[in-house]
């Protein structure tokens, strides 16, 4: 029996003074109200949480195991056994006393389906990736688009590896290799030329490789504040660790060597009224880019 999927999609703005507030979403794996296309053998979850990704979650320690255990209520001692888990989270999530949510939830799901079952995350290019989520998880799979359109075909390539891992037919070795770069939205899209699209191309082209299972490239989350930020890559071998390393290594180097480009030309509010006032036709964008801009806020 395969788990059903679930999962929590959460990122949040460590500098605001607001509290996060929860609503009920569609999952990252529906498509127009579909199941996964894969293989006949995944439920779409009844409970699925996701927040709005300005507000910082003010959910103490003493509620950690409610929020930990409630986005996946079936994945208990009583659900045993299972093949395998795949779970679709944000991976910039930040809960006060806890700074590493997600982390904890792979490491709590561990626990309850101990060392042989597969757990496959997928995650958004944003995410902080931390040795919690690398130590507890087979395989940790990133969006490649920003804006995100493929948090689907995303899915489906997770539920593709997860299946891959149970049937035996891959043994993953994973590593991850981080630069200190914080990158904004600015010149983090994937759909221009911008200094961010040539890394992922250069990721992606690495999967031609037989032993390469998924390359992923991250631009952490610039609103957080956890120890170990930073931007990097992410590679999955088919049993072959030290190309894994070799791989992340040399995508990490690519992002640094991007560094300056990728900071971007900014204006005071001051200084962005003058220059539009000067600009003949329109229309003309203030844009706060602090405001999830690339998320479709305005």
């Amino acid at each position: 029996m395969i788990d059903s999927v679930k999962g929590v999609v959460r990122s949040e703005n460590f500098f605001s003074s607001l509290d996060t507030i929860s609503i009920t979403g569609k999952p990252c794996l529906a498509q127009d109200g579909q199941d996964i296309i894969v293989r006949p053998l995944f439920l779409i979850p009844k409970d699925f949480s996701i927040s709005k990704p300005t507000l910082i979650s003010s959910i103490g320690l003493e509620d950690k195991e409610t929020l930990i255990v409630s986005p996946i209520p079936s994945i208990n001692k009583d659900a045993m056994p299972i093949d395998g888990v795949l779970l679709p989270l944000h991976g910039a999530s930040v809960v006060e006393d806890l700074g590493d949510p997600e982390g904890d939830l792979i490491k709590s799901v561990r626990y309850v389906v101990g060392d042989q079952v597969p757990i496959v995350v997928t995650l958004d290019l944003h995410a902080h990736v931390t040795d919690e989520m690398i130590r507890f998880a087979q395989a940790l799979i990133a969006w490649e688009t920003y804006p995100h359109c493929d948090t689907f075909s995303t899915g489906t390539r997770g539920a593709k590896i997860l299946l891959s891992i149970i049937a035996g037919e891959i043994q993953p070795t994973m590593a991850m290799a981080k630069v200190p770069v914080i990158t904004s939205a600015v010149h983090g899209s994937t759909a221009t030329d911008s200094p961010f699209s040539k890394v992922m191309n250069t990721a992606k082209k690495y999967e031609s490789d037989n032993d390469v299972v998924s390359t992923s490239v991250f631009l952490v989350h610039p609103y957080i504040d956890q120890p170990d930020m930073g931007s990097g890559g992410l590679v999955i071998t088919n049993n072959n660790m030290n190309k894994a390393i070799n791989i992340a290594n040399k995508l990490s180097e690519e992002y640094w060597s991007k560094r300056f480009e990728l900071e971007p030309q900014v204006h005071t509010p001051q200084e962005a009224i003058q220059t539009g006032l000067k600009t003949s036709g329109g229309p003309i964008l203030l844009v706060e880019t602090a405001d999830c801009c690339g998320g479709g806020a305005s």
